[in-house]
């Protein structure tokens, strides 16, 4: 019903009450991973669509990575700890990890990389975003097009987080973003417009940024699964056309 509702301002307003919907049922069956994984999820969604204040963004943020890090302590004693870990230590347990975990290690990179993104003023945390990274990959080597290809946009936005000059590898983030693209069929969206605003903008190529915004412009929003982020998608690129010319 989220996903495919029409009116984000609507949907901004009522998430926080599903939230704390979701936490209820947690202080009453406080065992139930389902459930908070479930909360993670829904803070992933309001924390990754909304803007929030940036002391706001740090609380929900810890407070879904403590969810996720629960859970996956409880599906395996080496996650316990996860966050605590040197990176060689981490790969070691991810390469022990199946297939069949996906769904808990999903939620425990998107929380983890939230919480890294609300906390970026922290360098303690930004030199975790390897780790966060590394799940990715591991996913999308099970299932390239798990979540409509959501792991594959995460990785196209984290290529292009260091620009060319200082390391970076812009073919790589450009094949993420393309294959996101592709995976959903074009009807989601927001993959164009992210494209457009961490790729494109990063390697000043005006041509591919208007063609990406004036294709999230023209088209239909309202496809199953992805109306709102669509909606939202047009939102961004709209901005991002009105700041074209100052940018370039």
């Amino acid at each position: 019903a989220i996903a495919n509702a029409k009116d984000p301002e609507m949907i901004s307003s009522a998430l926080p009450a599903y939230i704390l919907m979701t936490e209820s049922l947690i202080a009453k069956d406080p065992e139930n991973d389902q459930i908070k994984l479930n909360a993670a999820k829904l803070y992933s969604v309001y924390l990754g669509l909304f803007d929030q204040a940036p002391s706001s963004r740090k609380r929900l943020s810890k407070h879904a990575l403590a969810y996720t890090i629960e859970v996956a302590c409880k599906k395996d004693q080496n996650y316990c700890n996860v966050d605590k870990q040197n990176f060689k230590e981490f790969s070691k347990n991810l390469n022990s990890v199946g297939h069949e975990e996906i769904e808990w290690l999903y939620s425990l990179a998107i929380s983890w990389g939230q919480y890294i993104e609300a906390h970026k003023d922290d360098w303690n945390a930004i030199a975790q975003l390897a780790q966060v990274k590394a799940i990715l990959q591991k996913i999308t080597e099970y299932n390239s097009a798990y979540d409509k290809g959501n792991p594959i946009l995460y990785l196209g936005i984290m290529e292009s987080l260091i620009p060319p000059a200082l390391g970076g590898n812009p073919d790589k983030a450009r094949q993420y973003f393309e294959k996101s693209i592709a995976i959903s069929g074009e009807q989601n969206l927001m993959p164009k417009v992210l494209y457009a605003d961490n790729f494109a903008r990063m390697m000043f190529d005006r041509e591919l940024h208007d063609k990406l915004i004036n294709e999230v412009l023209m088209a239909n929003p309202e496809k199953e699964g992805f109306t709102l982020s669509n909606y939202l998608a047009q939102d961004k690129a709209a901005k991002l056309k009105q700041s074209a010319d100052e940018y370039f």
